[in-house]
Order: structure tokens, then sequence, then C-alpha cells
């Protein structure tokens, strides 16, 4: 049987990996383990084949390597490391590691193979690209490992890229062969299990099948349980062809005391507009992990709880709320939302879904269940009126012979006019660069290959419409993600130019993150933004966030593709480097699983994700995120999903509001790497702050 273990040391690359031997390696079944789980070394020559996946730390550290590098005194099974496991095999025969200075991440080199006539290189020519994601290096201190392949750094260091025992059968590379970046990675994996394959039949190393055992002991995601099957439900709807603007169509149902939830795409690329209605037909869902309690209210309401901080615990109580609410199987299929839940997310939610726990005071879900809901298309001009409340044909009939016999005014310039109640703070210049040097120790480190490093500033003003603050967002920075909510919780109002996922009814979904923005001007051409968004820094940040994206998507779905690598985008204010993912979910899971997986959004924490978002909770001091860098979007009766990330966001929490006072919270983000310096950063920075402050300086 060809049964390998695949050890994950916490990585956000380690599925990229899985799949990158699948793709090698004909019918192969694989095992991923933790690589600090206690039953690794007992059933370690269960095995064909092992491979130490690469990882963030030091190979001289026992608690980022767990059991692995032990693995590497087990004579008998072919094992090969990759990065990390790389570094582990070369400890194993006393070489010594030390830090590279100049660090490598995210970048793509060239490779000189120096050992041609290896096994494990063959079919793979003399100099390849690869990409590298390490800050420390093997320095070969004897001749106990031979080295089949190297780079040469700029500062003319070599370094070590592939290496191999003379005698066991032990290999390992340096780089990344399983990044959408680096070449040759499925010819070298192949050529690795002829290798293990040759020496366990001249061994005659006995497999035991313990597959079995494993499929209850791996650390493969689990889906959401669902725990009834859903009851169709009636959707009654009818489509107009008219265009209206969806701001004067919110206008007036302000005007008339209607609530409503608003997602606008108010930029290209986006195409439709959502009103959904907060009416007695409606439920709003909320609740604070640290509470432990499932709150419905409105249409049916009720409570439920679950174990206090179990994100797992939300989850399944929200798939089974969903669920009983029904679906709908039919409908108009250019409309992407018929109904469902529409809210947001918060960022401490998504690092709940790590293990890492937060003191979060506010809502980290709140979301409403809406039946009725009026979706606007811009191309061709539509309005559709839709519901899913049960007998509600006199409703649609109602707002659509309204719709069709209104004229309505032009949308009304923003009333809102800021009135401040004290300054603005400003950001403090001595603690943000000392920020800044934390981060670029940990990448050096070895700990993080990227850390996107966030601030807040609070801004207080006198009572004033949230609606209008929004309406003047839009219209200083229209964007496609854009968005109004008024939840439990807190009143948001967004201009995010980033989707974060979207998945259809078939279970095809996509991500598309922004790693590189320019600021359009009259000097700003699309080919000087090209050129800027184009070097080094910039591609190795959007990389390093697309290979792990890719890592995200691999844990639940096949079919895992770069559909865009790296492309610029022009957009009204902005030129932006933009890549596109896609996959198809496996048969078990489902939308609301990818959502919980993919959680925090990768753009806003840096990768590894789980250690980088570990140590930006120790950098930023516990200051909580909340709303901002989470995502609001929908996930609809048909089992479709669209959501953004939350940044150009403002946030106004219920606990800020007084009849006094009103506090927005705002936040801004940027990634730190290793080329990145602390002036640099603090004047992007104080340049993006500023920026989301203007709404209320204008």
């Amino acid at each position: 049987m060809n049964h390998i273990l695949l050890v994950d040391h916490y990585d956000s690359f380690t599925y990229n990996l899985l799949d990158l031997i699948y793709k090698s390696i004909p019918n192969c079944h694989v095992t991923v383990v933790k690589c600090d789980a206690s039953d690794l070394l007992p059933h370690a020559t269960d095995f064909s084949a092992i491979v130490l996946g690469p990882g963030p730390g030091s190979p001289l550290s026992s608690a980022d390597v767990g059991y692995s590098s032990k693995l590497w005194t087990q004579s008998d099974v072919p094992v090969f490391g990759v990065c990390l496991g790389f570094q582990s095999l070369c400890c194993r025969f006393d070489w010594s590691i030390d830090r590279l200075a100049e660090v490598q991440h995210g970048y793509i080199c060239p490779v000189q193979v120096t050992a041609p006539d290896h096994p494990l290189l063959k079919d793979v020519p003399s100099v390849f690209d690869a990409v590298r994601y390490h800050s420390l290096y093997a320095i070969p201190t004897n001749t106990q490992l031979n080295v089949l392949a190297h780079c040469t750094d700029t500062n003319s260091l070599v370094v070590p890229m592939a290496v191999a025992h003379p005698t066991l059968p032990y290999y390992g590379v340096q780089f990344h062969p399983e990044s959408i970046c680096s070449q040759y990675g499925q010819q070298i994996f192949s050529n690795f299990w002829q290798l293990a394959v040759a020496h366990n039949e001249k061994s005659h190393r006995n497999i035991v099948d313990t597959s079995s055992y494993w499929s209850s002991h791996c650390c493969n995601p689990r889906s959401i349980p669902r725990t009834i099957t859903p009851p169709f439900l009636s959707l009654t709807y009818k489509s107009i062809d008219l265009a209206i603007d969806p701001v004067a169509l919110c206008d007036y149902l302000k005007s008339e005391s209607v609530k409503f939830q608003f997602l606008e795409s108010a930029a290209v690329p986006g195409k439709h507009s959502i009103i959904a209605i907060n009416d007695e037909s409606s439920s709003l869902i909320y609740s604070a992990l640290n509470s432990g309690t499932f709150n419905v209210t409105g249409y049916n309401t009720f409570y439920d709880t679950y174990e206090k901080g179990s994100v797992d615990g939300f989850y399944n109580l929200l798939q089974t709320y969903i669920d009983q609410q029904g679906t709908v199987s039919s409908g108009p299929a250019d409309v992407p939302f018929w109904g469902g839940i529409v809210g947001y997310i918060s960022y401490e939610a998504g690092m709940a879904g790590l293990g890492i726990a937060s003191d979060v005071k506010n809502y980290d879900f709140s979301l409403m269940f809406a039946r009725r809901s009026i979706v606007l298309s811009c191309n061709p001009p539509k309005v559709h009126i839709l519901s899913v409340y049960i007998h509600d044909d006199p409703w649609v009939k109602q707002i659509s012979s309204f719709i069709e016999h209104w004229s309505p005014e032009p949308v009304r310039e923003s009333t809102f006019s800021a009135i401040l109640k004290q300054p603005i703070a400003q950001l403090d210049r001595e603690k943000y660069e000392q920020m800044v040097r934390q981060c670029q120790e940990y990448l050096h480190s070895g700990d993080s290959y990227e850390l996107c490093l966030t601030q807040r500033v609070r801004v207080s003003i006198e009572p004033a419409d949230s609606w209008e603050f929004y309406k003047k967002l839009r219209r200083m920075n229209p964007a496609p993600y854009a968005c109004y909510l008024d939840l439990p919780g807190a009143i948001v109002a967004s201009s995010s130019p980033e989707r974060f996922l979207k998945w259809n009814a078939e279970g095809t979904c996509e991500l598309r993150p922004i790693k590189g923005t320019v600021k359009k001007s009259s000097e700003m051409t699309f080919e000087k933004a090209s050129e800027i968004l184009n070097s080094r820094k910039e591609r190795a940040e959007n990389l390093m966030i697309v290979d792990l994206i890719r890592h995200d998507l691999n844990q639940i779905c096949t079919n895992v593709e770069v559909s865009q690598l790296m492309k610029v985008e022009e957009y009204e204010t902005v030129y932006q480097l933009v890549s596109a993912i896609i996959g198809t979910l496996r048969r078990s899971f489902h939308g609301l699983d990818l959502l919980r997986h993919a959680l925090p959004p990768g753009s806003m924490t840096g990768a590894p994700k789980k250690r980088s978002v570990d140590i930006l909770k120790s950098i930023e001091q516990d200051k909580t995120r909340g709303i901002y860098s989470g995502v609001i979007g929908y996930l609809d009766v048909a089992g479709r999903g669209d959501w953004s990330v939350v940044i150009r966001t403002a946030v106004l929490y219920t606990k800020d509001t007084t009849d006094t006072t009103h506090t927005w919270t705002l936040g801004a983000g940027g990634a730190v790497v290793a080329l990145s310096t602390p002036e640099g950063e603090y004047e992007e920075m104080q340049a993006k702050l500023y920026s989301a402050c203007q709404v209320f300086l204008r």
C-alpha cells in the first residue's frame, strides 16, 4: 500500500504540499499529522514514506519541530524534508544553522543543480526557478550529507537547496516545491517516490496497513455537522427592467422608517446591490464567543447555548439554524441573493478557529436572516423583488407596483458633517516603529514570512446620522464591496475594495486577494503603477498570500487553481495587484465550512497564519481588531455566498454610542516584510489613517 505520512509543523502551506504529493505519486494515500502528536513516533514505521513539511521557527527548537526531528532516526523509512523539515535533516547530521543576511520570503530564485546524476533530480534541468520562504539556512560542516543543488545569494553566499544522505533514504529541499511559482516540484516528488519504492523493496520492509487507525487520528479538517435535511422553501419574486439608483431607494426606505442591511456594488467589478429588509419577517442572530449564547430575535425568537469560546459550537448551531429555515432550489439565475444570512464576522472569531483565544467585549457574529430583499442589477439594469416569507405574494406585488410607478428624486448629497468632540489622536511614531522592528525580528528568526500589522483610531463626534455618514464615505471612496449594516452590537459603514471569497450553489469558489496598492493621480499612469506593483517586494507579498489561500482551499476543495496571478487592475481611485484562486468544494463540505476554515483572511494576518496571528496579538498588545480585519457578506438560501474583507471601514459600536457622543473606530493595516523600513511603514500607516479619517474632516 502506498501510505505516506505528511507531518504538519503548523504551517500555512501544508495542504499545498499534500496536493503536490497526490499529483506526483499515483494511487497513494496521505495521512496528515501534527508534529506534536504523541502517536507520531510509535507508528512511523507503518508508512511507505514520510514527508516533513515546512513550518515557522527553528529546527533547533523542540517547540517548533515537536517529535518530527526524531523521525530521522527511523533509518528504515524513506523521509523527505521541506524547508523546516530540510533543516531538521541537516541538524540531525550536525550541520550548523544560522540566519541569512538577506531574508528570502516569497522570492523566486534560480536553483543551480550540482549533482545532475543523482536520481532525486532526474529530468530536472541544471538551473530552475523555485520559491524560497526562509530566513535560516543550513551550513555544511561535514560530509555526512551530499549537496545536490544550491542558490547563490546577492552577497555571494552559497546556500544549500537540496541534499541527500549517501547511504540512508533521507532527502530534503530548502525551497518550497509546492509554491505556485516553483518549477519541477512534481518531478522531484515523483523521483523521491521512486527512490522510496526501490528502498522498500530492497530492504523487504513489512508495511502494515494502519489507515483505519489514522482515519480518526489525523488532523484533516472536518465538516460542520448537518443534523437535519433542509425543507424546501417557496421563492416569490418579480423582476422589473428598470434602472434605479440603490441609494435613492435606500433614502426612500429610510424616510419611511424601513430598516435594512445594504450591500452595495458602488464601483466595478461589482454588478449587484442587495437591500435586505429588516422587518417582522427577518431574524437577527448574534453571539459573543466568550458568552456561549446563540441569540435569535425577531421572527421565531429563541436562544441556545454552546461551550464558551467554542467557535465550532457556534457554527454547529448556526448551520442547524440555517438548515431549519430551508433551502430554495430554483429562481432567477442572474440574481445572486434570494434571501438568507447577511452580516459580519469578527477577526477574533477567525482567531478562535485557529485555537487562539481573545477577550472580546463585542459580538463576534452579528447576522440577519432576511426573508425579504430587493436586488438591483446594473448591467443590464433590473430590479428584483424577492421573498421566502410564507404566503408573501401580497408584499412582492405591493413593492413591485410601487417601484414600477415610482419617480425617485435625484439622490440627495450627504448631509453628514462631523463636529469633533476632541482632536483625532496621532499615531505615536516611536511606538509604531518599535512595533515594526519587533515584526522584523520575528521575520529574521524564521517565525513568520510576513506580518500584517494594524492600528486603530477612534474618532469622537457629536451624534450624527450614520446613513448620511455612509453616503459621504461611498462618495469619497466608491468601492465594489461597500456596505451599510445596522445590526446588534454595531453600525458598519464600509468601502472595501477586496473580495474575500465567493462560492456558488455547485460549490465552485473563488478568492481574490489584494496585496499591493498605488493611489491614482494625474502623474500616476497605469504603466508607472505597474512598474511599482511588479517590484520584487510587492510580488513577494502577493505570492505569499496566494500560496496561503491555496492552502486554505486545498483543505476542503478539489481542483484548486490560480486563475489569475498578480495582475495589475485599475479601479476608480487606485491601481492594485490582484490574484484569483478557484476550487470546488468536496462533497462533504458546504459554503459555511469554507468560511469557517478560511478565516481570518490571510491578507490581514501574514503567513504562516496561526503563528503570525499569535505574534500580532502580542505586538498589537492584545488590542482587539473587532469587525476590522473580519468579513462582511451573505450566505443565501440557495447555498451561495460572497464575503469581503473588512478594510476601509468605520464602525460605530453600540457601547460607544451615547446621547452626546458617537465614537467611531477605524482601522488600517500594512504588511511588514524583511525589506520594510520602520520609517517607511510609519509613513504608510500614517497616510492610511489620515485618509480613513478624511470623511470626518471634510
